[in-house]
């Protein structure tokens, strides 16, 4: 077997104490990845017209105590099928050993999309349930999406440290990552899919201030790929739309810590944090409620600029103020806490159908439930 990585971060002993490192119960979370991450440099040694999408390619934007597992390889790059085909026969002499490969047909194939998906038998040190290979799902999605992409050298990962990989820029990612939360048009269909997608947009635009450059690229991406969504489902929306169908679905997973949340949602949410998340990482559900707000939020700035009622500038600096304060709720203690949430609720300015409930919950959770773009200098003035 040829790996182009350090041998030793497939040893068992290396990922069990990675697992324990960064919190990972599952050391299988960890041997995913670090196959996942290890495919895709192999790949793009074979061609630099591959590019990495995708939950992995989220991952390699973050620090690592905010990285979550993935399991799949996404990647893009304009090909035809034979070409693929041919990239997946390199690949095999390429790693060596004892590899299959197999091309997967799926029984209710999404019409349009122009995608090859592949699975490939990985051995497993940990040998877990009697078994000791994995197996490693490779997306192709053939398209020349002509969006912007960074090389990333030298990146720590909880798996490993990876020494190359070439992805889309933090702002595609989000823009990517967004839409597939539009459930009532170009979103993703399996409930099971949505926690990933939320924690994945919610860290990415959370850990760091926007640029007016992140703005942009997450403008040029999102109009993207609800042209090519679109084209692939044979709808008729428009980007107004689906930025809407965005803002109900966080609307519905906002209410997850109240009287109104879902129990299959709950469900959902509890599964991909067992053996996605590390420890240090997860949430209780009114994290879960935060989360989704401030993704509400941030759609709300960017119907605004659709509608050029925002510019770029102002949008990146309402979003970054509105996540520094609420950094400086989080401070906050002791029995003042009872008159901060009382003078957050009364600048509320939409129903709130759960309000008498925000009463007993954390300042950071009321501030994003009752935060507007009209109300956050105000807001602000609270702790001035």
């Amino acid at each position: 077997m040829n790996l182009l990585h350090d041998p030793v971060y497939f040893k068992k002993n290396e990922i069990l104490r990675r697992a324990k490192l960064f919190e990972f119960p599952n050391p299988l979370a960890v041997e995913l990845f670090l196959w996942g991450c290890e495919i895709t440099f192999q790949l793009q040694k074979l061609s630099d017209a591959i590019i990495l999408k995708g939950g992995a390619a989220v991952q390699l934007h973050l620090p690592v105590e905010m990285q979550r597992g993935s399991i799949d390889v996404d990647v893009v790059a304009r090909f035809d099928e034979n070409e693929i085909l041919e990239i997946i026969s390199d690949l095999k002499k390429s790693l060596g050993g004892d590899m299959s490969f197999r091309l997967h047909e799926p029984k209710e194939p999404i019409q349009n999309i122009p995608m090859k998906t592949f699975f490939v038998s990985v051995p497993s040190v940990l040998e877990m349930q009697d078994r000791d290979f994995l197996e490693i799902k490779i997306d192709f999605l053939m398209e020349d999406l002509d969006l912007p992409i960074i090389q990333l050298e030298k990146i720590p990962t909880f798996a490993l440290d990876i020494e190359k990989i070439t992805c889309f820029t933090r702002g595609v990612m989000i823009g990517d990552k967004i839409l597939t939360l539009a459930k009532e048009s170009v979103g993703l269909t399996l409930l099971s899919d949505y926690p990933k997608q939320i924690y994945d947009v919610e860290k990415l635009i959370s850990h760091n201030n926007f640029s007016e450059e992140d703005v942009k690229h997450i403008i040029k991406s999102i109009k993207k790929y609800t042209i090519l969504e679109i084209g692939y489902r044979a709808i008729d929306v428009s980007l107004s739309e689906v930025l809407t169908h965005i803002i109900t679905t966080m609307d519905e997973y906002a209410s997850i810590d109240t009287s109104k949340g879902e129990d299959n949602i709950k469900k959902s949410i509890d599964s991909f944090q067992q053996f996605y998340v590390s420890k240090s990482q997860r949430s209780p559900y009114f994290g879960w409620s935060i989360k989704c707000l401030k993704i509400k939020f941030l759609i709300k700035l960017m119907l605004m600029n659709v509608d050029d009622q925002l510019s770029i500038a102002d949008l990146c600096d309402f979003f970054n103020r509105s996540i520094k304060f609420s950094k400086k709720l989080e401070l906050i203690k002791g029995d003042i806490i009872k008159e901060y949430r009382g003078n957050l609720l009364e600048m509320a300015e939409e129903y709130i159908p759960y309000f008498k409930e925000l009463r007993g919950k954390p300042l950071e959770r009321v501030f994003w439930q009752v935060l507007t773009f009209n109300n956050l200098e105000k807001i602000e003035s609270l702790l001035d």
